[in-house]
C-alpha cells in the first residue's frame, strides 16, 4: 500500500464531499432501519409530529451524534473516509491533538456542518483547527535523502523536524549523552540511553544502529517499527517508516 500523503485543497475538499456521500447514505440506511422500532415511540411521546416527519427527526438527531463521533472519538475516521484512506493530521503529518479535535468538532456541530460545504475548497474548521488531510491516493513526492527529514513524535523534542542535511554529517548520533549525541534528549527521556542509537547515510541508503558503535549498547530498546534491534545491531532502514528509542518515536519522512 502507497505511504499517505498531504492532499492539495482541491483534492482533500473533493475527497472529504464523496465520503460525506457515502457517509450520508450509509446513516439513511441506519435510520431507515431503525425507523421501525422507533416510531411508535415517538409517536408516543411526540404525538405533535406527523409520523410522515419522523425520519427526518431521526436523521436530524443522528446527524451530530455521528459528526461527534466520527470528527471527536474515531479522530476524523468514518465508514468514506476510510474507504479513500483519509486521515486527519496537522500540517506536520503528526496527530491533533484532543483540544484541536475538539474545537473542530464543536465548529462542526455548531454550524450543522456548513462550514465544510464547499467540494473544491477548505473548510472553515479544518483551517481554524490547522488539519490537513493525507490519503495514499495522494503519495507524497520522493526527494534526495540529505532532505529527509526525522520527525519527532514523542518526549521532550516532540514537534521538532529537522532535515539529515542539517547535521552535515553522514552519522547521526541520538541519546542523552551532551558530549556524543548531536541530536541530544534531555534527561526527562529517561528511556532513551546516553548513547542509544545512530543513524549512518552510507551507499546512498539510511541505515540504524544500536549503541554507538564501540560497545555501548541501548537499555531499553532501539526498534524499527516493531522490530528489536539486537546490541549493537546495524540494519537498513529500507521503506520503515519510522523508528523508536526507548519510548521516543521518530517518523522518517522521504
Amino acid at each position: 500500500m502507497k505511504r499517505p500523503g498531504p492532499a492539495s485543497t482541491r483534492n482533500a475538499a473533493l475527497l472529504l464531499t464523496s465520503a460525506a456521500i457515502v457517509d450520508l447514505f450509509l446513516l439513511i440506511m441506519v435510520v431507515d432501519t431503525l425507523l421501525p422500532k422507533l416510531g411508535p415511540l415517538l409517536l408516543r411521546h411526540m404525538p405533535v409530529v406527523d409520523k410522515d416527519f419522523h425520519g427526518i427527526l431521526l436523521l436530524a438527531t443522528a446527524l451530530p451524534v455521528s459528526w461527534l463521533l466520527y470528527e471527536f472519538l474515531l479522530r476524523g475516521l468514518s465508514p468514506g473516509r476510510f474507504l479513500f484512506g483519509l486521515q486527519l493530521r496537522n500540517k506536520s503529518g503528526l496527530q491533533i491533538g484532543w483540544p484541536r479535535l475538539l474545537f473542530r468538532a464543536f465548529h462542526k456541530i455548531a454550524f450543522a456542518g456548513l462550514g465544510g460545504v464547499n467540494p473544491l475548497g477548505e473548510s472553515h474548521y479544518d483551517r481554524l483547527s490547522g488539519a490537513q488531510w493525507f490519503t495514499p491516493l495522494c503519495p507524497p513526492i520522493a526527494r534526495p535523502m540529505k532532505e529527509w527529514e526525522l520527525q519527532i513524535c514523542s518526549g521532550s523534542l516532540q514537534g521538532k523536524s529537522v532535515q539529515l542535511k542539517q547535521f552535515k554529517t553522514n552519522s547521526i548520533k541520538i541519546g542523552r549523552d551532551k558530549n556524543w549525541t548531536n541530536l541530544r534528549f534531555s534527561e526527562a527521556d529517561s528511556k532513551v540511553s546516553r548513547r542509544h542509537c545512530m543513524l549512518l547515510a552510507a551507499k546512498g541508503s539510511l541505515w540504524l544502529r544500536d549503541g554507538d558503535g564501540k560497545g555501548s549498547f541501548s537499555s531499553s530498546g532501539t526498534f524499527l517499527e516493531t522490530r528489536r534491534l539486537k546490541p549493537g545491531e546495524i540494519v537498513a532502514i529500507g521503506k520503515a517508516e519510522y523508528f523508536t528509542a526507548g519510548d521516543v518515536e521518530i517518523r522518517i519522512l522521504r
